[in-house]
Formats: structure tokens, sequence, C-alpha cells
């Protein structure tokens, strides 16, 4: 007897709890826009941030990644103006759910720009011997493979190998393999993340 129904019923299941997630937490930044007002400075509220990267998060999870990368590209510049400065890790974590949305939309030209922004939160903010730092080196040379630059992506993926090494002691998993950036092979990549944090798929197809 097959279970394909039954998996096909959890599946189903599984979208409309995210859709209803989404739902809420839109209520939730509606709610929190006329009772969270900024402060004198001008920033945006915790709470406010808080339900922000929830809403982005639920938008992923929805599979309208490509919705969440504004939302948390406006979380990631309400904190800047808290934290006063954009070299912290709480910034970059947040960079890193804007590039990682971009990717997950298969968006690579709209995500290098975050990629960038990521990588650079993430030297300034941990250090480039940190495994934030590596995990941008690694989305960043997926953001420009997607794009068919192979040979500069190649050179971000193994300074990811080295960082991961001095951090992790072991290197990252490829689920593709090294078949020649330079022929134009397709290569998978998969850092070690948190499903969370998204970035479920990695692959060389090319988008915009």
């Amino acid at each position: 007897m097959s279970h394909f129904p039954l998996a096909c019923t959890h599946t189903q299941g599984g979208a409309d709890r995210a859709r209803e997630a989404e739902a809420l937490l839109r209520k939730a930044v509606d709610i929190a826009a006329r009772a969270l007002p900024r402060d004198p400075q001008g920033r945006e509220q915790p709470l406010t941030l808080t339900v922000w990267l929830g809403h982005g998060d639920a938008l992923v999870a929805a599979g309208r990644a490509a919705e969440a990368v504004p939302v948390f590209e406006k979380a990631l510049a309400a904190k800047v103006r808290v934290l006063g400065t954009q070299a912290h890790a709480e910034a970059a974590a947040i960079a890193r759910k804007a590039a990682e949305a971009a990717l997950a939309a298969r968006r690579f030209a709209a995500a290098e720009p975050l990629c960038r922004q990521w990588l650079a939160m993430a030297q300034h903010g941990v250090g480039m011997e940190s495994g934030e730092a590596g995990d941008a080196l690694a989305a960043y040379a997926v953001c420009l493979g997607g794009q068919g630059r192979h040979p500069t992506a190649e050179p971000l993926l193994r300074q990811c190998l080295d960082v991961r090494k001095k951090t992790a002691g072991e290197t990252a998993q490829i689920t593709g393999g090294w078949r020649g950036w330079a022929g134009g092979w397709r290569c998978k990549y998969q850092p070690k993340l948190n499903r969370n944090r998204g970035l479920g798929w990695i692959g060389g197809e090319r988008g915009g």
C-alpha cells in the first residue's frame, strides 16, 4: 500500500500552518506599527524588530522567500540604527537572513550585494576566522556560481573551506563535487547550517 497520499497530507498541513503563521505575523507587524512608536532618536523598538524578523521567517517558511528579502533589509537598517554600527554580530545575523532569502528565491544577482554585506558585517563583527564568515563566504560563492561566474566563485569556496578547518576542525559539506569550475559544471554546495536559518538548498542554477 502506498504512503504517498499520507505524505502529501503532511506536506499540505505544513504549508497551511506556514500560511497561517505568516498571516498572523503580518497582523502583528501592523499592530506593532501602531502601538510601538520609535524612540526620540527615531529608532525602532526591540519588539518591533522581533516582529519584523518573525514575519520574514514566516514568509520564507511559506515559500515566499523573495517577499522576505525587503522585510529583512528593513529590519537590518533599523538594527544598524539601534546599534550605531554595522560591525556587530547581531547585524551580521540579520544580513544573513536577507542574503539567504534571496538565494532561496534563486535571485542570484539580487543576492550578490546582500552576500557582500553579510560577509563584511561578519568580518568586522565576529572576524574572518569565524563560522559566520565561513557561511557568508559559502553563500557568496554560490551566488556567483549561480550567475555562471565559476572562476570567481572558486577561491571563495576554497577560503570557506580554510575557515571551516580553522574554526571547526572539519571541511564544509560538499554535496556535489568539484568537477571543474572552468568547464562550467554545476556544483552543489551545502554548508553546515541550521534548517531554520535558510539555505535548504544551494545549487548551481543560474538566476537573476
